[in-house]
């Protein structure tokens, strides 16, 4: 028995450990079945039950073809106990009421498992190599410690009942035993079950139980390349419980590539996943840094303990396909994690590229309004710097007009400016081409000979510009535009036989797809640096005109004049 050791800070677990499944024990006395006995700390204060881990060290080997563990009779086997007694408990409950504890035993022994009311004997072999029944050994059991106690040279005293095998086969009526190991309390020469393990069914063998597995099916056999090895079955490294076709615990080297099945022709139900849900998943999921228990890293076969990674409690809520439970975990100290999560970093692989995508969604949009706002930006500027007087006044911003005249009046539009998301706003031919487009650093323009009679001849001179003293007004119009587009209204607009002896009358078409709350505005400028704005109303006609009419008024000044049509 080894001395009390680290601080006790695991509880009560049944215990899965070399292979050994554990399970509660009850049945003390032939033909009853008895609860454990309560501990109390005083006569009347309750007690917790004490951390209980049994282990095998050596001596059993788990049989494939006969499911269960064997075990030679003539040969030792090894069983470790760990005790973690809470506090410093004084009294056991008993049916006559509490009574101090005298010691504490740990007794190991056999029962059939058709029959558990019938022990077996365990013995254990002496150093003189002789055989005794094997004794409940007393252990100390400090509080708040765990305490080790190791029991060795261990075997049973009787084989089980049909053993031999039938045609290569596990005989149909074999029988088995089930292992106990049991902690007590004594009380004057009574023994009170304060917790007990059962083991799994084990075969015991007077002969060596390789003979046996030779008979059974050859689970490894040579694949059809010659350097083919096939197993039908699992295949487990550093661990005897593989749960899948293999199970590897430690590290594992690939120095090619994992493959998964992909084909189309393999799959149905194929729908496309939404981009957006993933980006949203992925966002809400937590990357965090951890260390791995050294007591769990060590029975897993981790090296190295701390990573970088997800929690499966917190991916279980987001992602629940990518969690799976695969069962009790034993950690080497004795702990026993229940329903053991493990997390398919696939899958969350697959959500991440979805996220990707969904992003490059996102800044592919950004990046086009960033463009539109962008060029809004440079022809706000350019229409703000219209009615700057040294831009209007710099001859050089002057142009002619470079589309060739249509037969028809061309009409007022937008398209230059605005993205259309019609496709017929914008004519694609020459001949439907109803707009007349300017450079947008245009402010004014010289009307071309050909195009008709001037507007008094006035049209090439700056709005603001060194004038010659007049000793009466001058109203003459230097320019006429719309200004959101810079569109001149030129001749070409003016009515026949409307335009001369100082009346003009305009007729300005509106595009039919001009958007009914688009901000058109009518721009004049008069010689003598006057400016006028007029604010026209959209409707949607077929096609709208407006109509200006510039006269000499009774006070010598020129008026305009908008009359909707």
């Amino acid at each position: 028995m080894d001395s009390p050791g680290q601080s006790m800070s695991w509880i009560h677990l049944v215990s899965l450990c070399h292979g050994f499944t554990w399970s509660v024990y009850v049945m003390d006395s032939p033909g009853q079945s008895m609860s454990w006995k309560e501990l109390l700390a005083l006569s009347s204060l309750h007690s917790p039950s004490p951390a209980y881990h049994v282990d095998t060290d050596k001596g059993f080997n788990y049989s494939t073809a006969d499911e269960s563990f064997v075990c030679q009779k003539k040969n030792h086997f090894q069983v470790t106990v760990h005790v973690g007694m809470a506090g410093d408990p004084l009294y056991v409950k008993t049916p006559n009421g509490p009574a101090p504890i005298e010691s504490f035993h740990i007794k190991v022994f056999g029962v059939k498992l058709e029959a558990q009311t019938h022990k077996v004997t365990i013995e254990q072999s002496q150093p003189d190599r002789s055989k005794k029944p094997f004794l409940p050994v007393k252990v100390s059991l400090p509080g708040d410690k765990i305490t080790r106690v190791t029991l060795g040279r261990l075997h049973f005293s009787e084989t089980t009942a049909n053993n031999m095998r039938k045609k290569g086969k596990p005989n149909p009526d074999q029988r088995y035993f089930l292992m106990v190991v049991g902690l007590y309390a004594t009380v004057r020469e009574e023994s009170y079950l304060l917790i007990a393990f059962m083991s799994e069914r084990i075969v015991v063998r007077a002969s060596n139980p390789g003979q046996f597995e030779n008979d059974s099916e050859v689970l490894w056999q040579r694949g059809q390349a010659p350097d083919a090895v096939v197993c039908q079955g699992r295949v487990g490294i550093n661990t005897d419980t593989p749960d899948e076709a293999l199970v590897v615990c430690g590290n594992a080297k690939i120095m090619g590539q994992v493959m998964h099945p992909s084909d189309r022709r393999a799959k149905h139900n194929i729908q496309e996943v939404d981009s957006t849900e993933q980006l949203k998943r992925i966002s809400q999921m937590r990357i965090v840094e951890y260390d791995y228990k050294p007591e769990f890293a060590s029975e897993m076969g981790i090296d190295h303990i701390h990573e970088t990674g997800v929690l499966a409690q917190e991916v279980k809520e987001l992602l629940p396909t990518a969690v799976k439970v695969v069962g009790d975990i034993t950690c080497s100290d004795g702990e026993r994690i229940h329903n053991f999560l493990m997390v398919d970093k696939e899958q969350i692989f697959m959500e991440n590229v979805g996220a990707v995508k969904q992003l490059c969604k996102v800044t592919d949009n950004l990046e086009n309004r960033i463009q539109e706002l962008e060029v809004w930006n440079t022809r706000s500027a350019k229409l703000k710097d219209m009615g700057s007087p040294a831009n209007s006044s710099n001859p050089a911003n002057s142009i002619n007009p470079t589309t060739t005249p249509v037969p028809w009046t061309p009409d007022v539009d937008f398209c230059s400016l605005i993205y259309c998301e019609e496709v017929f706003c914008c004519p694609t031919t020459a001949s439907m081409d109803n707009t007349s487009t300017i450079s947008p650093a245009l402010l004014s323009s010289t009307v071309s000979p050909t195009t008709g009679p001037s507007l008094a001849g006035e049209l090439s001179t700056p709005c603001i510009s060194h004038y010659r003293a007049l000793s009466r007004t001058n109203t003459t119009i230097k320019s006429f535009f719309i200004k959101e587009n810079e569109q001149i209204i030129d001749s070409r607009y003016c009515e026949r036989g409307s335009c001369g002896s100082g009346n003009y009358s305009f007729q300005i078409p509106i595009s039919k797809f001009v958007p009914t709350n688009m901000r058109v505005t009518c721009f004049s400028c008069s010689l003598q640096g006057y400016v006028h704005e007029w604010p026209l109303p959209v409707s949607r006609f077929y096609r709208s005109s407006y109509h200006f009419r510039s006269a000499v008024a009774v006070r010598t000044k020129r008026f305009l004049q908008c009359v909707l049509s």
